[in-house]
């Protein structure tokens, strides 16, 4: 049955304006993530959990649902007609985790000296085994990158395997699949069942938004870690469903970037930059992640049956078991792509000791091998087990003997000299316009006489305040994950103007969203002149986050003047700027505002600069950093 049409272009206007967000993510994320998502999710989390029963089960007990089989008979019906309806043959697709960025070859490498109680399954011994490594999108289409939803997969197919496994279609083989969200889109099977006819019928987001059975805190979920991404190598990857290891163990596993640092998103956004991003990444040098494991120890607070409950660290801290690395190498050659719809790549390809447990997992041993024969027979393509010696042209470069990059080489970035990415730039300068603007509207209803959370200008010259404390935050955490931060100037700078900046965010949250609704209904809270609370309080705080920007902004601006990042006027700025705009003056009086908005511009149109003379340095590379001709041997 087809929803109705009004529900048919809700939906398509509201996926709209989530392309639409993906596109100006960048300008905002960073310092959203540093700051607000946390404790978001953390506030999710703790109303996801109210609504939960104590099942009192034992750790690693699964509780089977009563239907289960019939459950999962519905999600291959859902997930096969969807297969069969968007794709004719020869084309098919997965029908989750579609498309796929890259399939490269890799390293897995056991730690030594782990203890006792981790020693199972791969994990049982320090050695290596080789493996494949597919990077994805969520599914189930796979539209340009900008539109695939901001959720990335990798799946690791581990090779040289001994041992039974939990489904015979694969011998030699361990397989561990992940997503960049820590927690699944659906609780369990039985609501995957409801998502999955969602899907059906072109609504999706209705599962989360429908009045009737919402699921709006796992979609908020869902959408505090979805983001614009750079690179896939670049975002941690969490299991959302737990395994075994070994007897009477329940583990979930994570992959996090063994390097801290972000690639510049390309304005454009080419319909594969993803895959882009990782041609020019391993065309230069290895990748490696940490593989983390994380121990059940309440089976109610961290449950085996819901797979959108996070598993607290406090509880259970998580452990680095294995490293994965990926060399350098060549991988986006029609053939190796195409090795991609060969792979069957499945949870239940493995030992005992690792088993999948909850309900989404079970229903994934049917699921997935009927859905990956369906995909196959529709293509005409015979599954493969691979054993890692496959070869296609390009290659492995780490020794340069196995064939060249299929892209062009161009040189790392340039982050070394001080460039950076086109989207650090322009939010130094929103926030730098945020800045003055604020700066503006805030002293003009003091000054009329009418200072408060009730004037007319206090919404908008806070509002000004709150974005662009958060956009200079996003610069900055920019700005650190592209410059080696080496002398102790610079690291002073960083975390002052970080700190600073951070409180800055806090008060024009506070102050733009909180403090009328607080002014209106405990107006005991606010004291004659407009300050915050208490004056003891308000001083304080503002003296404290004036400090922290002072020395911060300062010492930065004096540490990239001596980089030859940017000009003396630049730098002049930033300095008399900040100085100005963080005088200890008293903010009642037509002069001393007037030194405050000065500044408050100033600043403004010192950050405004430092962005744009950074933003046009990336915009132009240096001869050491054009494109050079690929090598032959």
């Amino acid at each position: 049955m087809q929803p109705p049409r009004w529900q048919r272009r809700l939906h398509h206007t509201l996926m709209r304006l989530l392309v639409l967000e993906r596109r100006i993510d960048p300008l905002f994320r960073r310092g959203f993530d540093a700051v607000i998502q946390k404790p978001l999710a953390a506030l999710v989390q703790a109303l996801i959990r109210l609504r939960r029963p104590n099942e009192h089960l034992a750790v690693a007990e699964e509780q089977v649902l009563s239907n289960e089989d019939e459950i999962t008979q519905r999600i291959i019906e859902h997930m096969s007609a969807f297969l069969r309806a968007n794709y004719g043959p020869g084309e098919a697709q997965r029908a989750g985790n579609t498309k796929t960025h890259g399939v490269v070859r890799g390293t897995f490498e056991v730690l030594h000296g782990l203890p006792q109680h981790l020693r199972h399954g791969v994990f049982a011994e320090p050695r290596s085994y080789k493996a494949w490594v597919r990077f994805a999108g969520p599914g189930p289409l796979a539209p340009p990158d900008i539109e695939d939803q901001g959720v990335l997969s990798i799946g690791v197919k581990l090779m040289g395997v001994e041992g039974s496994k939990l489904i015979d279609d694969e011998k030699m083989t361990q397989d561990f699949t992940a997503i960049s969200t820590p927690t699944f889109v659906t609780p369990d099977a039985a609501e995957n069942v409801k998502l999955q006819r969602r899907i059906g019928e072109g609504t999706p987001l209705f599962y989360f938004l429908s009045p009737a059975d919402s699921h709006l805190l796992d979609g908020l979920m869902q959408a505090l870690y979805a983001r614009t991404h750079s690179s896939p190598f670049e975002t941690p990857y969490y299991s959302c469903v737990p395994y075994l290891m070994g007897d009477g163990q329940a583990m979930k596993f994570s992959l996090r970037p063994s390097v801290r640092e972000r690639s510049p998103i390309p304005r454009s956004f080419p319909d594969n930059y993803l895959r882009q991003a990782m041609a020019t990444t391993l065309a230069l040098k290895e990748v490696s992640f940490q593989f983390f494991v994380q121990l059940q120890t309440d089976p109610h607070r961290m449950p085996v049956e819901d797979a959108t409950i996070v598993w607290p660290e406090r509880l259970a801290p998580s452990v680095q078991v294995a490293t994965l690395r990926l060399p350098a190498q060549s991988f986006d050659s029609p053939e190796q792509l195409a090795f991609a719809d060969k792979l069957s790549i499945n949870p239940w390809h493995g030992l005992e000791d690792h088993r999948p447990l909850g309900s989404q997992n079970r229903v994934r041993r049917t699921l997935y091998v009927e859905l990956s024969k369906l995909r196959q027979e529709m293509n005409d393509t015979a599954r493969t087990e691979p054993t890692g010696d496959e070869v296609f042209p390009g290659g492995l470069r780490s020794d340069g003997s196995d064939g060249e990059p299929s892209m062009l080489e161009r040189r790392e970035d340039d982050m070394n000299q001080m460039g950076v990415g086109r989207q650090t730039g322009l939010a130094l300068v929103a926030s730098g316009v945020s800045f003055a603007l604020f700066m503006i509207l805030h002293p003009y209803d003091q000054l009329a006489g009418t200072h408060g959370p009730h004037s007319s200008a206090w919404v908008p010259a806070h509002t000004f305040h709150f974005l662009g404390a958060l956009l200079a935050l996003f610069g900055l955490l920019e700005l650190r994950d592209r410059w080696p931060v080496r002398s102790g100037w610079a690291k002073l700078g960083f975390i002052a103007a970080f700190t600073g900046t951070a409180m800055f965010v806090g008060t024009g949250m506070i102050t733009a969203f909180l403090w009328p609704a607080i002014a209106e209904h405990a107006p005991g809270f606010v004291v004659a002149d407009g300050a915050m609370f208490t004056d003891t309080l308000a001083s304080g705080s503002i003296t404290a986050t004036y400090a922290f920007l002072v020395v911060g902004y300062i010492a930065l601006a004096v540490t990239l003047n001596r980089a030859r990042a940017i000009s003396t006027l630049d730098t002049a700025l930033l300095v008399v700027g900040v100085l100005m705009f963080s005088a200890p003056v008293d903010p009642l009086g037509p002069a001393p505002w007037f030194i405050r908005v000065a500044g408050g511009i100033v600043f403004g149109a010192g950050l405004a600069r430092l962005g744009w003379s950074l933003r046009a340095r990336d915009e132009v590379p240096s001869p050491a950093t054009r494109v050079a001709p690929a090598r032959t041997t």
